[in-house]
């Protein structure tokens, strides 16, 4: 066999590829145009309306996550511009609803003990939440207690992309649920009215979890020792910073005290030479 028949064998198995990648093109597209289009338009003029009435109303709405590590209790961010994107509005395949949270005023939390900086550390990373940290080391440069300077904002996040290979739309959550991003893999058809309404429910916080699982009492009681552990451990790290904080002021107080000691003494038999 020659160089030109090899040559034309090449040429007809790239032909040939060429064809079967045209062919699940067009399969493609098909499923696309028959399945998933409708689907994607009826998000895009749901949450295009959506967000033109939110953006006019301007509801005062607070988003409860993440937590000031000190009290455990929400941050104080409030919902701000309301943001709506496609990539187009006759054939969209990405859609993105969006909407970013403001501190009032920028937050600064001293952390302590090495456990607990990193807990909160991996807490606002999860979150995306957008902050600065001075980390204080000890002398063999661990990471001991730490500055958590936030800044905000936090986006809350619905993203729509279309996959006609998958045959599916995927709806990518961003700080709307327990857990910072999810993705949900669904069916064309399953984007109906009450889907996309539980998602602007989701978005204002009136919801929390956009299919409901069932949990088991066992998994609760579970669940609910655990996140008690958690604080108790928390609790513990707090309490044995606490302590040593109080031990080292201590140290420096009684050594303080003692150096007034030595200096009251020497004054006084410098005055007795002095007379001597």
């Amino acid at each position: 066999m020659g160089l030109l028949d090899d040559l034309k064998k090449e040429a007809e198995k790239k032909e040939a590829e060429q064809r079967q990648e045209g062919t699940e093109l067009e399969a493609r597209e098909a499923y696309y145009e028959q399945h998933i289009k409708t689907a994607m338009r009826r998000a895009h003029a749901y949450f295009l309306e959506l967000v033109d009435t939110l953006n006019t109303v301007a509801p005062d709405v607070a988003a409860p996550y993440p937590v000031d590590p000190v009290k455990g209790a929400p941050l104080g961010l409030k919902h701000g511009r309301y943001i709506f994107r496609a990539d187009e509005q006759d054939n969209p395949r990405k859609l993105i609803v969006a909407c970013d949270c403001a501190l009032e005023e920028r937050k600064e939390f001293y952390v302590q003990t090495k456990a607990a900086v990193k807990r909160y550390a991996d807490l606002l990373e999860s979150h995306r939440f957008p902050h600065y940290t001075k980390n204080e080391l000890s002398s063999s440069h661990d990471v001991v207690n730490a500055h958590f300077i936030l800044e905000g904002p936090l986006r809350l996040q619905i993203r729509f992309l279309a996959s006609a290979e998958d045959k599916c739309i995927y709806a990518d959550l961003l700080n709307l649920e327990a857990q910072p991003e999810k993705r949900y893999k669904l069916p064309p058809e399953k984007l109906n009215e009450a889907l996309l309404d539980r998602l602007a429910r989701m978005l204002m916080h009136e919801e929390n979890q956009l299919i409901e699982t069932r949990v088991s009492d066992e998994t609760r009681a579970q669940l609910r020792r655990k996140l008690e552990e958690e604080r108790r451990l928390m609790a513990a790290e707090q309490a044995k910073a606490d302590a040593a904080i109080e031990a080292e002021r201590r140290a420096e107080e009684e050594a303080r005290l003692l150096n007034r000691a030595k200096r009251s003494v020497t004054g006084g038999l410098k005055k007795i030479l002095s007379k001597d």
